[in-house]
C-alpha cells in the first residue's frame, strides 16, 4: 500500500506540482497549484511549498490550513497563512490575498475592500467597445470578439435547448462570436481544407483590429507562463461566475475567459482559443479550458471548421 500511495505520489509531483520527492516523504496533496505539500520535517528547497509538521515522524492529515494541530505553512523557507496569503511557485515568494481570491501586485488591479479592481482600458472596434488588460508584458483582449462577419456564428445553446433568436444574440453579447479557423485568420475558407501556412505573418493580424492579432502558441504560452504554469491557468484565467456546473474561475488576472463553447454543439461548461500557427503536421491547435478542470492544455488535433472563440493581442 505506501509504494502504491507514493507512486501516486511521484505522479502528482511530478506532473501535477513540481518539485523532486524523496521515498521516506509522506504524501500529502498539492498545496496552492503551485508546489507540494508534504508533511515531511525536512528543510524545504527554493522551489517547495511544504507543509511541516511539529510533530517528528507523524504523517499529515492533508489539511493545509495553517490553524491545523502542530501544522504550518512554508514557502521557501518562511512561514506563511493561507487564509490571507499564497505563495506563488514561479517566484517562490508569499504574497497577500485579495479577500479569498490571490493579488499579484505587478497585475493591472487594485484590492479596494477586499475585492480585485481591475485598471481595465479599452479598445473600439466595429461597433463595439472591448475591455482589454495588461497581463505581464503583454496586452490582451478581456472578452471574446464579437465581430460579425461570414461563417461567424452566435452561441446557440445545446441541441436539446432551442433558444429564441433575442436569445442567441445575447449570447453573443456576452459570450463572443465562434469562428471556424481560415475566418479567424482572414483567410479564403478553403484553408480550412488546406494548410495555407505560407500565408500566416508572425503577427498575423486575421479579423482582430489594426494593431492587434491573433496570437501564436509561443505567445499564448507566455500568458500561461506569466501565470504561474498551464496546470492552474484553467482556474485562474476563468471568470468567477458564467460557467456551468458551478465551473467557475478566480479570474486573478482579469482575463475573464467565458465559455463561449466550442466546435458543433455550444456548450457553455466548455470554451477554446484559436492559435494562428500550425503544428509541424499542419493541424491547428487550440486553448482549451472546461468547467471541471483548473488546467488549460494546448489540442493540435481540432478540425478547422469547429467554432472556436477568438482572443485578440496587441502587436
Amino acid at each position: 500500500m505506501r509504494s502504491l500511495l507514493f507512486s501516486a505520489c511521484v505522479v502528482l509531483a511530478v506532473l501535477g506540482c513540481g518539485g523532486d520527492m524523496d521515498e521516506n516523504m509522506p504524501c500529502s496533496f498539492c498545496g496552492d497549484g503551485y508546489g507540494y505539500v508534504s508533511s515531511s520535517s525536512g528543510n524545504s528547497s527554493s522551489s517547495d511549498v511544504l507543509m511541516e509538521s511539529s510533530s517528528s515522524g507523524e504523517e499529515s492529515s492533508g489539511s493545509s490550513s495553517s490553524e491545523s494541530s502542530g501544522s504550518h505553512i512554508k514557502c521557501g523557507g518562511d512561514d506563511y497563512d493561507p487564509s490571507t496569503q499564497f505563495c506563488f511557485f514561479k517566484d517562490n515568494k508569499i504574497y497577500d490575498k485579495c479577500g479569498d481570491r490571490e493579488h499579484f501586485p505587478d497585475a493591472s488591479a487594485v484590492c479596494s475592500n477586499g475585492n480585485l479592481v481591475f485598471n481595465y482600458g479599452s479598445l473600439y472596434y466595429e461597433g463595439q467597445t472591448y475591455k482589454t488588460i495588461k497581463i505581464g508584458e503583454q496586452t490582451w483582449m478581456a472578452e471574446n470578439l464579437n465581430y460579425d462577419v461570414t461563417n461567424s456564428k452566435c452561441n446557440e445553446g445545446r441541441p436539446d435547448i432551442t433558444l429564441t433568436p433575442s436569445e442567441i444574440l445575447v449570447n453573443c453579447g456576452t459570450y463572443g462570436r465562434l469562428y471556424d479557423w481560415a475566418t479567424a485568420m482572414a483567410f479564403d475558407v478553403s484553408c480550412n481544407n488546406t494548410s495555407c501556412s505560407d500565408q500566416i505573418q508572425s503577427k498575423h493580424r486575421g479579423i482582430c483590429p489594426i494593431g492587434w492579432h491573433i496570437p501564436n502558441e509561443a505567445e499564448w504560452n507566455t500568458l500561461i507562463t506569466t501565470i504561474g504554469g498551464s496546470l492552474t491557468a484553467g482556474t485562474i484565467l476563468k471568470t468567477i461566475s458564467g460557467w456551468e456546473f458551478g465551473g467557475n474561475g478566480t479570474d486573478n488576472y482579469g482575463f475573464s475567459a467565458l465559455p463561449g463553447g466550442y466546435g458543433v454543439w455550444d456548450d457553455l461548461g466548455k470554451c477554446g482559443f484559436w492559435r494562428s500557427t500550425l503544428s509541424n503536421s499542419g493541424a491547428t491547435g487550440v486553448l482549451y479550458m472546461f468547467y471541471d478542470g483548473e488546467n488549460a492544455p494546448f489540442s493540435n488535433q481540432d478540425s478547422k471548421y469547429n467554432g472556436i472563440s477568438v482572443r485578440c493581442l496587441k502587436d
